[in-house]
């Protein structure tokens, strides 16, 4: 059976079908653990067939690999949007974030209270250190500083946006926006701006 392109693919219908896929398995993940769901029950709630699946993914972890790869591209791509000529928007790199949180406020929020959080929460602050430390000069990446420092604030900011997503409260993105703003806002004042390459 041929399988799925999706690197190179624009194909709306592959797109369609991945999105259904993740969306199932990360309904599926707030009540049972990854090695209990079986492609037949995913198949039904994403409205496909098990031919279909297969044709996109082998096992449960190979589509929860998709979803950690396609949050790593997005990160990337907000981090890369958000610098201009050496220098970083942490304010429009936090909104941004947000933003795509919420236009996937129940997928993102299913993947947040499953049962694959802590390695979701893993994946994601090592995820988020790494490509960050991929936008400062590589001299002063090195610098063990600079590294607890993105970790503690990128670790730190994605807890915070998993913990918020697992909240059952009513703050909004907006004024979850505001704090985390407001945070880093004093995290820079006492680091040197090279650090935080801002």
């Amino acid at each position: 059976m041929k399988r799925v392109q999706r690197k190179t693919s624009t194909d709306l219908r592959i797109i369609k079908t991945d999105r259904a896929i993740t969306h199932a398995l990360a309904k599926l993940l707030r009540t049972k653990s990854i090695d209990t769901i079986t492609v037949t029950e995913l198949c039904q709630i994403a409205n496909i067939n098990r031919k279909t699946f297969y044709m996109h993914f082998y096992t449960m972890d190979e589509v929860l690999e998709f979803i950690l790869n396609t949050i790593s591209e997005h990160y990337y791509q907000i981090q890369e949007s958000t610098h201009q000529q050496g220098i970083y928007d942490l304010t429009r790199a936090v909104n941004e974030m947000l933003r795509l949180i919420q236009g996937e406020i129940e997928y993102c929020r299913d993947l947040a209270c499953g049962t694959e959080y802590h390695r979701i929460l893993s994946y994601c602050i090592q995820m988020s250190v790494d490509i960050r430390l991929l936008f400062i000069d590589e001299k002063t990446a090195s610098d063990p500083v600079v590294q607890r420092v993105q970790h503690f604030m990128n670790g730190g900011y994605i807890t915070t946006i998993l913990d918020w997503l697992r909240a059952s409260d009513d703050m909004d993105y907006t004024e979850l926006a505001n704090i985390s703003n407001d945070l880093f806002r004093a995290i820079r004042e006492k680091y040197p701006m090279d650090i935080i390459n801002e």
